[in-house]
């Protein structure tokens, strides 16, 4: 992470503190940070989960029929979400938790 970026991503990672978002962390796996430019020239902060991705097994399985998916989401529910950093929301298993922890300068950071 460039220098200069970084009192704004101890910034934003104490913002995403009060908000209940990320919490410290003692786990061995960690992640880094890189900071993205949108559109707008503001910045991202983003984790680079790719040495991970190497390492997950993924799961093979046959893609379903659509008309299956139709008739099975034929009479499901909906939710919403908001989308301000829409991608903080999403739940995880705490299965999962345990493998998604990043640095973040010189702490361990993990999800909520």
């Amino acid at each position: 992470m460039p220098h200069a970026l970084k009192e704004e991503v101890v910034q934003e990672l104490r913002d995403y503190v009060k908000e209940g978002i990320i919490e410290e962390s003692t786990i061995d796996w960690v992640a880094p940070i890189v900071v993205v430019k949108k559109k707008d020239g503001t910045n991202r902060v983003c984790i680079d989960y790719r040495q991970l991705n190497l390492k997950t097994k993924v799961d093979a399985y046959p893609m379903p029929r659509i008309d299956d998916m139709f008739d099975t989401i034929g009479q499901a529910k909906y939710i919403t979400l908001d989308l301000a950093k829409g991608y903080w929301q999403v739940p995880m298993q705490n299965q999962i938790k345990k493998k998604q922890p990043f640095l973040a300068l010189l702490d361990f950071i993990t999800l909520k």
